[in-house]
């Protein structure tokens, strides 16, 4: 298993369209890709998830409400790539976190 990891702090610079080009042409070529989207944005999900999508993501993974075999949605441009859809709820957990921190 390879981990590929695409992250800046500064916004457009190309990271999700620089992960959504890599997992697409990784998987047509054979591989089995999972992509995790835990930008507060969510642009990736917002390309890739499939239309009404309303299953768990990246908000109940991380909290652990389902594991992440449940939060896995398929990609319909391949039947290798699979996505745990970001959420906006993300900035919950991030706020906490700081909050917590800081207490």
């Amino acid at each position: 298993m390879k981990i590929i990891s695409i992250a800046n702090r500064k916004g457009g610079v190309g990271k999700t369209v620089i992960s959504g080009n890599i997992a697409y042409e990784l998987s047509r070529m054979g591989y089995l890709v999972l992509m995790v989207d835990i930008d507060s944005q969510c642009d990736l999900s917002k390309i890739y998830r499939p239309d009404g999508y309303e299953g768990n993501d990246i908000f109940h993974l991380l909290r652990q409400q389902c594991r992440v075999d449940d939060a896995c949605v398929e990609v319909a441009t391949t039947c290798t790539s699979f996505l745990v859809a970001g959420t906006l709820c993300i900035l919950i957990l991030a706020a906490a976190k700081a909050f917590c921190c800081t207490t």
